[in-house]
């Protein structure tokens, strides 16, 4: 065995003792140390640990192990270099290579699995999941699975938590789904972790448990989840389950991103464009400075998330660039990466687009072209950029248009004319018991007549918080003269119109 790969394996062997073991760990370790010593077996089951997260060597080394394994013969081996082959893992893909070396491992492996092996039934379970030398059979990889999940497999305890949780081959079943989640992760399996994380933090399968979630996203994120780690981040950030603690917050975030995921370097963008964990200071000259520090900084993360594609930092990145906001304001640069946002339907970056060229900004002013974008946005199920489509004027005015005609259609329904009056005076101040009209709705039948609201004490008139369009209102007789009335008004408030009830 080269030189180069007994470091790699004992580095990580080192690496994993800084943490507490668990049955599971104590596997994986055994693993290692039989591999560095030239077991086949252990290095073809050490690269499929791997491939599969549990072992942090670099996927190229899992090769390598492979190719060492298969040469003595091993079905570990080979079944680990058939899995390289199909994923493309340290050499390039090849289907043909993945079946030929699947179909030679699995009858020795079942063999092996018969006989107790708990990592060769979690295999078997895979090739029955995957169709890796065999036929595909959810009903055959769950019995696998489960065999191997019973004899303590951590992968396998995950994977069927993950078959309760989908529903696959079996009825959906959350508290199922926990039972073989917490084994799995008892076990010390990070994956497992992370989930088990996930059920605690929204009570699934389990009941709600902050602190519970906290415990075991901490826990995966010592094993280097980057998925825990920013879920950590998070805890400490807003104090969930844990002390709120701003510097472990960004400690985990910087983690997670340093692991160069899109998601995790987004998140922490908006860590530091949320102002970085600055607290309340009277000293505005420090506030400011740390306020730019931090925006530059989101910049930074923004830039490489959105380089890889992330549809939500090359929104944010746009975001800065079109305010100024820790990066030289640049309405070019913004409109580009909202682009290259919008072209993957993301809601904000089409409402930033929409409110572009509402605004004129980086463009001429086109209303139709807003209204595009605003369009495109509420069909993904973005309410703001509603808000923003009833801005434009043609918009408002159809929608009043629309209140107006359906208010006086109302009227016509109620049959208002047969409705006796209550009250009147010198001044032709009327209220109808059934329905009253303001304004436009019954423009010709009452020109000369002026209205009042009155509810208690409480005077309602024309000029009440803008200018109404049309009322309606159904009185309630409670007892005696009392009434109390049921209305609604349009209502023009920041040039957003609506309907409100009050």
């Amino acid at each position: 065995m080269n030189n180069i790969l007994s470091i790699c394996i004992l580095l990580v062997l080192q690496a994993s003792l800084l943490f507490s073991q668990t049955p599971w760990q104590d596997f994986v370790n055994e693993q290692k140390t039989k591999a560095d010593a030239g077991d086949p077996d252990a290095q073809g089951i050490l690269s499929t640990l791997i491939q599969l997260g549990a072992a942090s060597v670099s996927n190229d080394q899992a090769y390598y192990l492979a190719i060492n394994s298969t040469n003595a013969s091993s079905s570990f081996g080979k079944y680990a270099l058939g899995r390289c082959y199909e994923l493309g893992i340290g050499v390039d893909k090849n289907d043909l290579k993945a079946h030929d070396l699947f179909t030679q491992s699995i009858p020795n492996l079942k063999n092996m699995a018969v006989q107790g092996n708990s990592y060769a039934a979690f295999l078997i379970g895979g090739a029955y999941l995957k169709g890796r030398g065999v036929d595909k059979d959810e009903t055959e990889s769950d019995k696998w699975f489960l065999k191997s999940a019973e004899d303590g497999n951590a992968f396998s305890q995950y994977n069927i938590g993950k078959t309760y949780q989908e529903g696959q081959g079996v009825e959906k079943d959350p508290a199922a789904s926990a039972k073989w989640m917490q084994l799995s992760a008892e076990n010390g399996y990070k994956l497992a972790q992370v989930a088990l994380g996930v059920y605690f933090n929204i009570g699934y399968g389990v009941a709600k448990d902050d602190t519970e979630a906290a415990k075991w996203f901490h826990k995966a994120a010592e094993q280097g989840d980057a998925n825990a780690q920013s879920s950590l981040g998070f805890c400490y950030q807003y104090g969930k389950g844990v002390s709120k603690d701003d510097a472990k917050a960004l400690k985990w975030y910087l983690k997670a991103a340093e692991q160069g995921d899109a998601l995790h370097q987004s998140a922490l963008g908006l860590y530091y464009s949320n102002g970085g964990g600055l607290k309340e200071t009277d000293n505005m000259e420090f506030a400011t400075k740390y306020l730019a520090q931090a925006r530059e900084e989101a910049v930074k993360w923004f830039r490489k998330a959105a380089e890889q594609g992330n549809s939500g930092a090359q929104n944010n990145l746009g975001a800065c660039y079109k305010d100024g906001k820790g990066v030289q304001k640049d309405i070019t640069e913004a409109i580009k990466w909202f682009q290259k946002s919008a072209e993957q339907n993301d809601p904000h970056a089409l409402t930033n687009l929409g409110d572009c060229y509402f605004e004129g900004v980086g463009f001429p002013k086109d209303l139709e072209a807003a209204e595009k974008y605003y369009r495109k946005a509420i069909s993904q199920g973005f309410s703001e950029a509603e808000k923003k489509l009833n801005k434009i004027p043609s918009i408002r005015s159809q929608k009043i248009k629309e209140n107006i005609i359906d208010a006086k259609k109302r009227y016509m329904e109620m049959a208002i004319d047969d409705a006796p009056v209550l009250s009147s005076g010198p001044s032709k101040e009327v209220i109808i018991d059934g329905m009253l009209p303001l304004c436009s709705v019954l423009e010709n039948q009452y020109k000369d007549t002026s209205f009042k609201i009155q509810r208690g004490n409480t005077q309602i008139s024309n000029g009440y918080k803008g200018i109404p369009i049309g009322v309606e209102m159904f009185p309630i007789r409670l007892s005696g003269s009392q009434i109390q009335f049921t209305y609604y008004f349009y209502q023009d408030e920041f040039d957003d119109w609506k309907i409100v009830e009050k």
